[in-house]
């Protein structure tokens, strides 16, 4: 019983960490290739720096597109507002880039795409690593109200994991206590 007390207040101490989205700093930037790099290329847009929160974080303006980015704590949807539709120019690397700007890592495991409406947006199409997600959208073709939700899988924060240990741990307590 002992045991089972003191896992319990061990996960009470390491606290509760966050491992979704919401509250991270992030800017997007539209980049388009200038032939020397796979996406440090030219950008047709100054970064928008902005918080995770409630409602759509960043509109960037590509042409006469609206692109709109709404990040929730593991999803993001991306909309497009058009007059006209459109087509991307195939490139090595022609779309948007987010940047954490802090804290140091999105924690991000997995991208899965989702929901696509009119838009032929895979998850090939989805590059990340710890403080960049990039969004390709060479050489596909899209109208106005096209949109495509990722949905990110995040590394799990300490306290679950303290927490499973707990859970486990206090397992193996009661069943050695039976045995006996």
């Amino acid at each position: 019983m002992l045991r089972i007390l003191l896992a319990g207040a061990l996960s009470l101490v390491v606290g509760t960490a966050h491992a979704g989205l919401i509250g991270d700093h992030l800017s997007v930037q539209y980049v388009y290739p200038n032939g020397d790099d796979s996406h440090n290329g030219t950008s047709s847009t100054l970064p928008q720096r902005f918080t995770i929160g409630d409602g759509a974080e960043a509109m960037i303006t590509i042409g006469g597109t609206s692109v709109v980015a709404d990040f929730t704590d593991d999803k993001l949807r991306v909309q497009f507002g058009t007059s006209v539709p459109a087509r991307f120019s195939p490139a090595t690397f022609n779309g948007l880039v987010f940047t954490l700007t802090s804290p140091s890592a999105l924690g991000i495991v997995a991208a899965d795409v989702t929901d696509t409406t009119a838009f032929a947006f895979t998850n090939s199409h989805v590059t990340f690593d710890d403080t960049h997600l990039l969004l390709d959208f060479g050489g596909l073709n899209y109208s106005n109200a096209s949109e495509f939700d990722i949905t990110f899988t995040s590394v799990p924060e300490p306290a679950s994991v303290a927490l499973f240990g707990a859970a486990l741990a206090g397992l193996a307590a009661l069943r050695r206590r039976r045995r006996n």
